[in-house]
């Protein structure tokens, strides 16, 4: 008992008084306490000693407090609005051990479940494949698609969502047995297609799906071709992720593009052919007679191979690849064994040769070259420019640090630039 000293009083505490009315003593009967003498002449709240309760106070209070807050209480409330110092908590353990004069084996759920039909999470009504068929029945109806966990609240079902009825589902509960799901339970019963659980797939309905996208579109499906056409539901990348992954049935050692390849000779990027170099130099000769020219890797189409380009081929001369060894080049392949004259094959270089050059430019023009003069008379696939960077960064056979300037004035006069 606390509150310390009386005032008014010295010497007097209310703990002192407190026990003597509780023993009796000091002209004092005894056989009570302070908070039941001010609860019996002043009608204070006696908080160890509550006053009783009735089922029907509790449902009174209930009541106020969903018309003021638009919801129904539950023990963590806090205090009853229409009760001061009563507190939802404490009425709920009433309820349940039977204190107050409540009758006990009760909870405040329990109680509002009953007399006024609310919804109570720790009771909830039993669910049964057929329920939740009818449910999604209406759902389908209503929205023109079937439920999924990400459905939302249950139409026509208040408290339930689809959310925690595939978890009842999925974890049994609620009088379902578990080990199943939302999306089995309407593949199942409604032929929905389950997302998780696709169908098995065959070669034999991939190469008719792809017949029909031929027909329809005029080309050859791929993983990025969308859905499937007259397969609800498939699309080609789910398709060729089961080829890559081996699942559905299919082997795992195949492709969308493998497939098409081997059983409808479509030409596939991801399944060429290998190249040899006898067959490479065949299509350069056949180029050649064709063209006048030999080919380069800006040539364009292979003539007589459809769907060769002399790019790819070059690519796999330079990188390896389609049976090809690395470190090569399509021209240099020509260099070899045509005799084709390789672009960045130059001859060597000699102070001489140059100066030969550039008196024939002298002649030619009247004035002395520079990098600037463009190509070299008599001597093709040379230019001034390309006999500057040699001179200036050696190469060639010709030294460093020189410059075509430097070497026109010392040798012939001319003025240096």
């Amino acid at each position: 008992m606390g509150s310390g000293a009386v005032k008014d009083a010295p010497g007097e505490i209310w703990k002192n008084i407190n026990m003597s009315l509780n023993r009796g003593g000091r002209g004092l009967p005894g056989g009570t306490s302070l908070a039941q003498l001010l609860a019996w002449k002043r009608n204070v709240r006696n908080t160890t000693r509550p006053p009783n309760l009735a089922v029907e106070q509790v449902l009174k209070w209930a009541d106020h407090h969903y018309e003021k807050r638009g919801k129904w209480p539950n023990s963590s409330s806090g205090m009853v609005h229409a009760a001061p110092g009563e507190s939802w908590r404490n009425i709920n353990m009433s309820l349940h051990v039977g204190r107050r004069g409540l009758p006990g084996g009760l909870s405040l759920a329990k109680l509002l479940a009953e007399k006024r039909s609310v919804r109570n999470p720790q009771a909830l009504p039993k669910l049964t494949a057929a329920k939740i068929l009818h449910w999604a029945d209406v759902h389908h109806r209503k929205t023109g698609e079937w439920p999924t966990v990400k459905s939302g609240p249950v139409i026509g079902a208040a408290g339930e969502d689809w959310a925690s009825v595939s978890r009842c589902l999925h974890a049994g509960g609620r009088g379902l047995p578990g080990k199943s799901s939302l999306g089995k339970l309407l593949a199942e019963r409604r032929g929905v297609r389950n997302q998780k659980a696709p169908p098995m797939l065959t070669i034999h309905n991939i190469l008719k799906w792809a017949d029909a996208h031929r027909r329809k579109t005029g080309e050859w499906p791929t993983e990025n071709s969308g859905e499937v056409f007259g397969a609800p539901g498939e699309n080609w990348n789910s398709i060729a992720n089961a080829f890559y992954r081996g699942g559905r049935g299919l082997p795992g050692n195949l492709s969308l593009a493998k497939l098409l390849a081997e059983r409808r000779g479509v030409r596939s990027t991801a399944v060429l052919r290998r190249l040899t170099i006898e067959q490479i130099l065949e299509w350069a000769d056949a180029h050649h007679r064709k063209r006048g020219v030999w080919p380069n890797k800006k040539s364009g189409e292979v003539f007589g191979a459809p769907g060769e380009d002399w790019k790819s081929i070059a690519g796999a001369l330079y990188h390896g690849g389609r049976g090809l060894r690395k470190k090569s080049s399509l021209a240099k392949l020509l260099a070899e064994k045509r005799g084709v004259p390789h672009p960045k094959a130059y001859a060597k270089l000699t102070t001489k040769l140059i100066l030969q050059w550039a008196n024939a430019h002298h002649r030619n023009t009247g004035e002395w070259p520079n990098a600037n003069s463009g190509a070299v008379f008599d001597a093709p696939r040379e230019t001034w420019s390309s006999i500057a960077t040699a001179l200036y960064q050696g190469g060639r056979g010709l030294r460093k640090k020189s410059s075509l300037a430097k070497l026109v004035a010392a040798e012939r006069g001319a003025s240096r630039r």
